[in-house]
């Protein structure tokens, strides 16, 4: 099998070796160290050569004699050969004859060949002694004429290689210094030019209205827009209930009554509605009836009988009062308890009765017991733990409201404190008055107070006071700076609107414009270009800041220029 003999440089270090191991062609590769090299002294330069082979599916040889080498190739499990032409084994397999010199070795050591040529001729080989070649490296005249070797190659290398750091630091030092010059001197400069205008300030002052319909106001004809600004707070407090009420069903029966019909033409009406108590329970008719004396004949000594027209029939007894001839007639209606309750299934009884009914002349009771009534307690909100908890949610409402309406405000919009309103909404329980509260619920009492007030827009203050202004202007002239607008004696008209003064102060002067002066600015020099801006009607100074200590002169590009223009103080 054709193997590949790598001889490794006194210089080389472990990557070269790798590198000349991955970039070799054969399967089998042997590597010659020279003498004493300390790069192959290491276990984890051996192991890693180990590992490049492996990965490079390759077969590494070390050829030497060398035990300390032979030890390191056996931690690396790298196998050895006493020469190029003798059988590799692993150095566990190694006798003590085997560590003896070889006889064999290479033509031509690493040390002397020219230093020109590194490329060795893999297939030349002669014998020597191998004892003479230990003895060798062993004096300090050999270690003496390697050193003046290495530097003898170091002297005849070109030099582009022997001074390769410097060249790379200075050619990076010298596009450094290029690009710092490109910025420094093309893209860096810059300039701030500050003008201060002269100027006289003009009072204005004009009557104005407004109005809160967007769709009538007019910023030309000086009638302004109010618009509505509001923030609503939810004001809320919990509260206890301490309120009962039976909702079970409501007792039901009958009622007879007297009543008395003196003229066969009579009648005597119970209405619907009418209350009959008995003991403190209050009843309610469910339907009327009306009672009348149907058969009468005075010539007769008893009475005929009296009926009823509705029904049910009433029940009817003839009677002939002492002095007077009349019918006493007893009437049946039906009631229901006016509340739930149990309480209200009354017995059958006589006594204990009244009733708001102005026509009973005699006796009312129920024949019947009352039935259906039942008791189903719940608790419910009562109007007076309403009461009790207005008093803590009045305390809420006098909150922060108004300063967030005003924070809510931007800057831009002007607020007209006299318009400010604060509104709150009735409060409203919940669950409300007479219902029933669930378990695991509080009762809140709430209401929201709405807080409003007018703004008016600044922007079309100023623009009308702008266009007023203009209006008086000569042709060269113009305004400069406008003081935020003011109102006085805002009040209502008495049609739904509003009328106010309006008030501000203009300061007006000659025209100058930013780009006369970058006209004038570009490619100028810092001194040349102040004395001409002087020299602008209207200019009364001007300063010009560079942006860094060694710019002179304006730049030509019209970006890199800044103009403030300033009204004078």
């Amino acid at each position: 099998m054709n193997k590949d003999v790598i001889y490794i440089e006194p210089e080389d270090d472990i990557t070269d070796i790798i590198s000349k191991l991955r970039a070799s062609k054969s399967k089998v590769v042997a590597l010659v160290p020279p003498k004493k090299i300390g790069v192959l002294r290491s276990a984890i330069n051996t192991k890693l050569i180990y590992k490049a082979a492996k990965s490079s599916e390759k077969a590494v040889v070390i050829v030497t004699t060398d035990s300390a080498l032979i030890k390191l190739s056996a931690s690396a499990g790298i196998p050895v050969a006493k020469n190029l032409s003798s059988r590799p084994k692993m150095p566990s397999e190694i006798t003590e004859e085997d560590e003896k010199p070889s006889k064999v070795i290479e033509e031509k050591t690493p040390e002397e060949k020219p230093a020109e040529d590194k490329k060795p001729d893999n297939k030349k080989t002669t014998e020597i002694k191998s004892d003479e070649i230990e003895k060798k490296s062993e004096t300090k005249e050999d270690k003496k004429k390697d050193k003046e070797k290495q530097k003898e190659e170091r002297k005849n290398l070109p030099f582009f290689k022997r001074n390769k750091k410097w060249i790379i630091i200075g050619s990076v030092g010298a596009v450094f210094l290029v690009l710092l010059g490109i910025w420094a001197f093309a893209i860096a400069p810059a300039a701030t030019i500050s003008v201060q205008i002269r100027t006289t300030s003009n009072n204005f002052s004009e009557a104005v209205s407004f109005t809160t319909s967007a769709g009538a106001a007019s910023v030309k004809d000086g009638k302004f827009y109010l618009e509505t600004k509001e923030y609503k707070q939810e004001n809320a407090v919990n509260f206890e209930a301490t309120g009962k009420k039976d909702v079970g069903e409501k007792a039901s029966g009958e009622v007879y009554i007297d009543v008395y019909v003196s003229e066969p033409s009579a009648s005597v009406a119970v209405p619907e509605g009418t209350i009959f108590s008995n003991n403190g329970l209050s009843f309610t008719t469910t339907r009327g009836a009306t009672v009348t004396w149907k058969e009468y004949d005075s010539n007769a000594e008893t009475v005929a009988e009296c009926e009823n027209e509705l029904e049910p029939s009433i029940l009817t007894k003839t009677i002939k009062p002492d002095g007077y001839q009349g019918c006493l007639l007893t009437a049946k209606v039906g009631v229901t308890a006016t509340e739930s309750g149990d309480k209200y299934n009354v017995s059958s009884t006589e006594s204990g009765w009244s009733t708001n009914f102005a026509g009973a002349h005699g006796a009312v009771y129920n024949k019947v017991s009352f039935t259906g009534g039942t008791s189903k307690i719940l608790t419910v909100v009562q109007q007076s733990d309403v009461i009790s908890a207005q008093a803590a949610l009045a305390a809420k409402v006098t909150g922060d409201g108004k300063s967030r309406l005003m924070s809510s405000i931007s800057n831009d919009v002007m607020p007209l404190e006299s318009t400010y309103k604060e509104n709150t909404s009735e409060a409203v329980s919940t669950p409300a008055v007479g219902e029933e509260v669930k378990s695991g619920v509080t009762p809140k009492l709430s209401s929201t107070t709405t807080y409003t007030i007018l703004t008016l827009d600044k922007k079309d203050l100023t623009t009308y006071v702008d266009d007023k202004t203009k209006a008086t202007l000569a042709a060269d002239q113009k305004i400069y700076e406008t003081t935020d607008p003011f109102l006085e004696r805002f009040m209502e008209d008495g049609n739904g609107g509003y009328t106010a003064r309006l008030k501000a102060t203009t300061k007006v002067g000659p025209t100058v414009t930013e780009a006369e002066i970058l006209e004038k600015a570009k490619g100028k020099k810092i001194g040349e270009l102040q004395s001409q801006l002087k020299s602008i009607n209207g200019v009364s100074s001007c300063k010009v800041e560079p942006s860094f200590f060694w710019v002179t002169t304006i730049p030509n590009d019209a970006n890199k220029i800044t103009v403030n223009l300033e009204v004078e103080k």
